[in-house]
């Protein structure tokens, strides 16, 4: 049998005083521990473990961050505002809620003789070929998809090529007009191929602005339309930047669309 020293050493172990508990508290960005209840299926009884609270502290702040900033921005963008469109966050909500609806595809087709494309399907010569394929607008030329008119050569395939990397601070919104006149021009018993490494970031907002200008639709109209398409995940600096240029008349879209 455990003597009585023994027996009240590990009650003091088990429940500390007051005094203890306040010096022994860890500091706050420390790593500390914290106990979470739950129970047993088994026998219903009640069983403590132990998880990292510096973790646990860090998701609870980061999602509390996300909610601040989101309802901050809501609030800045009101019937005042010269763009009245949708925020970032709103628009990437958008996009996330038609997930399921996107099919996960090496190339599809998200408008009309416009298809979007990873790099596998730019550098099958056999398989544009078998599509029919008679334009390339290359998002990522010398910054992942190495092509170029010497490769296409032969094939009757007119092409153009921008290099912007796919960053958040990467100057995406200088290709909007260009890309979308060259859209335009060629969309005539035509088809185009749009294709950056993925086919999820610089296509697929190249593809929104040309929607945009041309077919006059809002930025939320333009992407959650090729999101149903293909499965489009546009970083949140080429978002910002499309979203800058989408006015809401034709005179302000024309101030920000040249």
């Amino acid at each position: 049998m455990a003597s009585t020293n023994e027996s009240e050493e590990r009650g003091d172990q088990a429940v500390p005083d007051g005094d203890e508990e306040e010096s022994d508290s860890p500091d706050p960005g420390g790593l500390c521990l914290i106990m979470e209840i739950l129970r047993n299926n088994n026998n219903n009884n009640i069983c403590i473990y132990e998880a990292p609270l510096k973790t646990q502290v860090y998701k609870q702040a980061k999602q509390l961050m996300v909610e601040d900033l989101y309802n901050r921005v809501r609030d800045m963008i009101d019937d005042r505002s010269p763009y009245n469109t949708p925020c970032v966050l709103d628009i990437q909500r958008a996009m996330v809620q038609d997930r399921l609806e996107a099919p996960i595809n090496p190339v599809d087709e998200v408008w009309p003789n416009i298809f979007i494309a990873e790099k596998s399907v730019a550098v099958n010569k056999a398989r544009l070929k078998r599509m029919g394929i008679t334009h390339i607008l290359n998002t990522a030329h010398g910054t992942g998809v190495y092509t170029g008119e010497s490769f296409y050569a032969g094939m009757n395939i007119q092409y153009m090529g921008i290099e912007v990397d796919d960053f958040a601070d990467a100057d995406i919104a200088a290709h909007f007009r260009p890309t979308a006149e060259f859209l335009d021009e060629a969309l005539s018993n035509i088809k185009f191929l749009v294709v950056s490494m993925m086919g999820v970031s610089r296509s697929a907002v190249l593809v929104a602005s040309y929607l945009m200008i041309f077919q006059h639709m809002t930025i939320m109209e333009a992407l959650t339309s090729m999101r149903k398409k293909r499965a489009i995940s546009p970083n949140e600096g080429f978002l910002k930047q499309l979203r800058d240029r989408s006015g809401t008349g034709r005179r302000t879209q024309r101030r920000f669309w040249s």
